[in-house]
């Protein structure tokens, strides 16, 4: 009987037997989400809550894994050594920026790659010592347990959800806050408990485990194989077509080869131990073909990537996207020549990856700020607009082509962004950087916005338009009287067309 409320009560006392600090874990990030939202007006206390709650997530996989390793490989220590999760968090919790989540976008990345690769960690964690036997067992049952309990917590998150509406609207309670805190409190806590009850308790006994569900095959052959045959055959009609042609790919083939890696791959893990049986003829064939036939298609992904970084420099995605293309060309690799290679090494490299992309001189944030800004020093330089090293405002105002117009200064809002002003300040002089009276001084809009009002630069007459923030007064009336149509003006950068003529204002002259 589906009884998911059952199910939680079951699975409490011993997923707080086995996994205690991961549990803590769990509440504090949930605790600290609810914390944010109360406290939703106060920007320190939010700020706090957010980096609390960003660490502690860190902790459950970190906390997991180490329990899981303990268990297999140091049983001595398997009680203790899943604490050592807690002083770490404690330590990246102090290396978190005061501002949480208004951070530049690259710190958010590193968290979702160190994320990641604590997941991957975490799925080798048992079979580190003991050898691959039982490892597609344990993991097939994280994953079929992870899923069931998705199901069981939104059903209940659903139900109780639904009730607080209802209480809400026929009681008048005034309950908006309490939507979220449910929400953060099922899946912070509510969720891990159920899927702590689908892990195995005796890791060892899964080396002799030849059970594999109907689903699975089902799920492999009549969705993902034929979804990866059809992307494998226009990948291949697209890369004839390049042969003929005699283009480099478009920069637009990189999502479809990557759904393809995506699909195929899910589907040789779910089929992997059906490749050796006699009757599961079809699933040996994929399994040794597909790996082979992708490797082709992960050079094309990297060439197309390739090119959109020598046009445009490199970005953390297209980092990101030369990484993954890769991982993608090792996997191919290695299963297509060595047969006996197992599956503990891929997420083990997955895991490898994601650090070295967050971390390090050769991580996506590292390059991408020094490629960035390296294109903003030669348009620079091309423009003329370095002195010794530093930005010099021109004489007199400077029109560019449009396009490197657009270039320039979306450029410099990227590199803002995702890395931080700090990025610009051995570049512009402090005055040209300065965003004193704008709403958040720390976007890359509005520095953005600076940096072209004070140097002076416009673009040409083409289609760039500008946002511009307003607070308005609805006590002052404006006369209309003798006009046509009345529209906000402010201070503009660049002409702007209206009605056939080009103007603009500057120090509220009309010009």
């Amino acid at each position: 009987m589906f009884n998911p409320i059952a199910k939680f009560k079951e699975g409490l006392p011993a997923s707080f037997a086995r996994f205690p600090a991961l549990l803590l874990c769990a509440l504090t990030w949930s605790g600290a989400a609810i914390r944010a939202v109360q406290k939703h007006q106060d920007l320190a206390t939010v700020h706090f809550c957010q980096r609390l709650g960003l660490a502690a997530a860190l902790g459950v996989p970190l906390a997991f894994g180490l329990r899981l390793f303990a268990e297999r490989s140091l049983p001595a220590l398997r009680r203790v050594l899943e604490w050592a999760a807690l002083p770490l968090v404690a330590a990246y919790f102090s290396l978190l920026p005061e501002e949480g989540l208004n951070a530049p976008n690259e710190f958010m990345l590193r968290w979702v790659l160190l994320f990641g690769a604590l997941h991957f960690a975490a799925a080798v964690a048992g079979f580190v010592t003991t050898g691959e036997a039982g490892f597609w067992q344990f993991n097939r049952r994280i994953f079929t347990g992870f899923c069931v309990a998705a199901l069981y917590t939104g059903v209940l998150t659903a139900g109780l959800e639904l009730a607080l509406l209802s209480a809400d609207k026929l009681f008048t309670l005034n309950l908006e806050r309490a939507y979220a805190n449910l929400f953060f409190f099922m899946t912070g806590f509510v969720h891990p408990v159920f899927f702590l009850k689908a892990v195995p308790p005796d890791l060892q006994a899964l080396k002799n485990d030849e059970d594999y569900p109907a689903g699975f095959k089902a799920f492999a052959q009549f969705a993902l194989a034929p979804l990866a045959a059809v992307f494998t055959g226009i990948l291949y009609i697209y890369g004839a077509k390049i042969g003929l042609s005699r283009n480099w790919p478009h920069g637009w083939v990189s999502l479809p080869v990557l759904l393809l890696s995506g699909v195929g791959i899910l589907a040789f893990l779910l089929l992997y131990p059906l490749r050796a049986r006699a009757d599961q003829k079809w699933a040996y064939w994929f399994c040794r073909a597909f790996p082979g036939a992708l490797a082709p298609l992960s050079a094309l992904l990297l060439l197309a990537i390739w090119e959109r970084v020598k046009a445009y420099g490199i970005t953390e995605e297209r980092h990101l996207g030369m990484a993954a293309g890769g991982c993608i060309l090792i996997w191919s690799l290695v299963t297509t020549f060595w047969k006996d290679a197992g599956l503990r090494w891929w997420p083990s490299l997955l895991g490898t990856i994601c650090l070295a992309c967050a971390f390090g001189p050769w991580s996506a944030g590292t390059l991408s700020s020094h490629s960035q800004k390296q294109r903003i020093v030669q348009m620079l330089e091309r423009w003329s607009l370095l002195s010794n090293g530093m930005v010099a405002p021109p004489e007199k105002p400077l029109r560019l082509e449009q396009k490197d117009f657009e270039d320039f200064r979306l450029t410099i809002r990227y590199v803002v962004d995702h890395h931080g002003r700090a990025t610009l300040e051995t570049l512009f002089p402090r005055e040209i950087l300065s965003t004193e009276g704008e709403a958040n001084p720390n976007s890359g809009w509005a520095l953005e916005r600076q940096v072209l009002k004070k140097l002076r630069l416009s673009g040409g007459q083409g289609s760039h338009t500008q946002s511009v923030t307003l607070l308005s007064d609805p006590s002052i009336q404006i006369p209309l009287a003798g006009y046509q149509s009345v529209a906000a003006a402010v201070e503009l950068i660049s002409p702007r067309n209206v009605g056939g003529v080009w103007m603009m204002i500057r120090d509220g002259t009309l010009k």
